[in-house]
This record gives C-alpha cells, structure tokens and sequence, in this order.
C-alpha cells in the first residue's frame, strides 16, 4: 500500500537544491526475485548522496547549514565500507544522531528535572571520617569554621 506523496516544497528564491529521491528502487534479479537497489541500510544515507565518480567510495554531505547552503562536504568510507566517517561528519558537525538510538540500545536515558524532585542526596563521606582525617592531616596552614 503505497503513502499519498505531497508535492515538493519549492526552494527559497535565488536557492536551487537537487532532491534526493530516498525511496529505494527495486530491480528483478535474473530469477525474478525483486531485490532491492542498493544496500544502504544506515540513517546517514538520508543525509548523504553518493559521489558517483568514486566508485561507491565517497558520498557527498546534503545537510542544508544555517545559512541555507548545502554543506557538500565529501567523505570517504573507511576501508570496510563502514558509514563510521558520515557518523562523526553528521554529529561533530550538525549534531545530527540516529534517530532510533534509544530504540537500539534498549535504554532510557534518566530524566535530571524528574529526579532533582524526587531524588535525594547523599554525602560519599560522613562528617565522622572528614574529621577524622583532618585531625591526622599534615597541612595544618588549613583553616575551616564550623
């Protein structure tokens, strides 16, 4: 079942930017299997277009900056073909991450504002102990009130 697909926004005036179709194609293998276009599985390819001179090697950075250009940076995969170099270009550089993170590591982050409310502070040393030590302390020039 195939989604209604909107019209594309058109660029601001005096802006042209290519759209990246991020719908895969599917071609018929020799056996008539329908497998599809190409194996880029990772988020970062919604941000990234292939250079097509490369030989499948490097991608071109398609994130629009603040200022409304397209950021054109190119990046190599490493010698893997791992996506690892678009990870860190999308994070240090437009702090973009994946969006299903949370999903992946099966965590939940904590809330800090829910647990300032609730939560409860305990000192790591008791009073006992601090006193203790400065009793045996050989930096006498240290003065405390208390």
């Amino acid at each position: 079942m195939k989604r209604k697909q909107r019209p594309p926004t058109p660029p601001p005036k005096g802006q042209i930017h290519e759209v990246i179709d991020l719908e895969e194609e599917e071609i018929e293998s020799s056996q008539g299997e329908k497998v599809s276009g190409s194996g880029k599985r990772s988020w970062v390819w919604n941000h990234f277009k292939e250079d097509e001179g490369s030989n499948g090697n490097q991608a071109i950075c398609q994130v629009v900056t603040k200022k409304g250009n397209i950021c054109g940076k190119p990046l190599k995969k490493d010698k893997s073909g791992s996506t690892k170099t678009f990870h860190a270009h999308l994070f240090s550089f437009h702090r973009l991450v994946d969006p299903n993170l949370s999903k992946k590591t099966k965590t939940k982050h904590m809330d800090l504002k829910k647990w300032a409310k609730s939560g409860t502070l305990e000192p790591k040393a008791s009073f006992n102990f601090f006193m203790k030590y400065m009793s045996t302390c050989t930096n006498h020039f240290l003065l405390y009130n208390m």
